[in-house]
């Protein structure tokens, strides 16, 4: 009896795993719906010369320029973290970390994968990123950051070109040397979805780097619309009531941004403001954008100056040296502006010396000799007595014939 009942017990939960499996919920996929999420396996190198290293399923992607003899924009070096470096502090999760970065420049960069995803789905794409900025050596800590920043990006279309007006990119984040997770959403507008993560520095200080690790991509699927609804044999009576007043759709307000700007004394002349470099007045500087529109700034006190109300996009910022001062730092940025974002540029300028004029000098008496001096001194006395000796002359001459007349001489 046992035996039998047995039997049907195991008979009736085969039956319910049959029937109940299909609604029961199924496991998360171990890649997070990515190829490589975890940035695992053998690195490919993309560029040739050990510099771009990639986790297999990653693609590496780079702004080229523009200002690139001034540490602007290069292409970073890319390559591979694993857990045995500094006691695994730069790998989140698993045996590597993906980790891109330049030395004395600063880069846009990161990695991207395209993904097929049902059209019209719900994506969010997540990832671990850690940012390290310093002007040491010492990964551990950090010194004269560059504004590193943090982003990660989607692209509904599938595109693959990080610079598309498609893409939407998260809030930038600026922490060092912690794990951040940052995330970005969106509904896909076609067959694929592109992830994109990204590391941006404004300064190009000794080190710029980030690591990334553990990304996601959750999707969920639109909802299939009923197709055996029944259709009414006839259409219902309409009632006509009428025409409701059209009230106007308020207009979204843009969401806008600044950049500000400032100079500094850059009394060191290395480029980077530190400790006691105060703010310098005078300076002046110039925004263009997309459309080569220009707007000045005043002549700066030593308050930064901002330039408000602008849209996301890219502006350029033109600084003007005052006199006396040289430059330390580019006179020309490229800034990318997130929407809200307040990006602040910095002039360095360090003043030049001021030349010392020459004393003037002071003539000196070409000596005489003594019989020089003595024949001088003796002429103009001569000379004095010569005149004296004329005058009495010119009287003799006058008036002695008239004397001799009247008193002639006695023999």
């Amino acid at each position: 009896m046992q035996t039998r009942l047995r039997l049907v017990l195991v008979v009736l939960v085969l039956c319910l795993t049959l029937v109940a499996g299909p609604f029961m919920a199924q496991p998360v996929r171990a890649d997070c719906g990515l190829n490589n999420n975890s940035f695992e396996g053998a690195y490919i190198d993309h560029f040739g010369g050990g510099y771009g290293y990639a986790a297999p399923g990653w693609n590496p992607w780079f702004q080229d320029g523009p200002d690139q003899s001034f540490g602007k924009n290069w292409r970073p070096s890319f390559g591979g973290f694993d857990a045995g470096y500094l006691g695994g502090k730069r790998v989140h999760g698993g045996s590597w970390a993906q980790k891109l970065g330049t030395q004395w420049a600063t880069h846009n960069a990161g990695l991207y994968q395209r993904v097929a995803v049902p059209r019209s789905s719900q994506v969010t794409f997540t990832a671990w990123a850690l940012a390290w900025s310093s002007d040491g050596d010492d990964p551990t800590s950090v010194s004269g950051p560059g504004n590193y920043r943090l982003s990660v990006g989607i692209d509904p279309t599938g595109g693959t070109d990080w610079a598309a007006p498609s893409v939407r990119w998260s809030d930038p984040r600026i922490e060092y040397n912690n794990w951040i997770q940052l995330s970005i959403s969106a509904r896909a507008e076609s067959d694929a979805v592109t992830v994109f993560v990204r590391g941006q520095c404004e300064f190009p200080v000794k080190n710029n780097e980030s690591t990334w690790d553990d990304a996601c991509l959750t999707v969920v699927p639109p909802t299939p619309r009923p197709s055996n609804t029944p259709q009414p044999t006839a259409p219902p009576t309409v009632t006509p009531t009428p025409e409701p007043t059209a009230t106007a759709t308020p207009t979204a307000t843009p969401v806008t941004g600044s950049i500000c700007v400032q100079a500094f004394n850059d009394k060191d002349g290395n480029g980077t403001r530190g400790a006691g470099e105060e703010a310098l007045g005078g300076a002046q500087f110039a925004l263009i954008d997309a459309g080569r529109a220009e707007t000045s700034s005043p002549a700066l006190g030593t308050e930064p100056f901002c330039f408000g109300g602008l849209l996301e996009g890219s502006y350029t910022v033109k600084g003007v040296v005052p006199v006396g001062y040289a430059a330390t730092t580019p006179l020309e940025w490229t800034v990318t502006l997130p929407p809200g974002g307040s990006p602040t540029v910095a002039l360095g300028l360090q003043a030049l010396p001021t030349p010392t004029p020459p004393p003037t000098a002071t003539p000196t008496p070409t000596p005489v000799p003594a019989g020089v001096a003595l024949a001088s001194s003796m002429g103009r006395g001569l000379y004095g007595v010569s005149g004296v000796l004329l005058a009495l002359v010119a009287v003799a001459l006058l008036f002695g014939p008239r004397l001799l007349r009247r008193n002639p001489p006695q023999a």
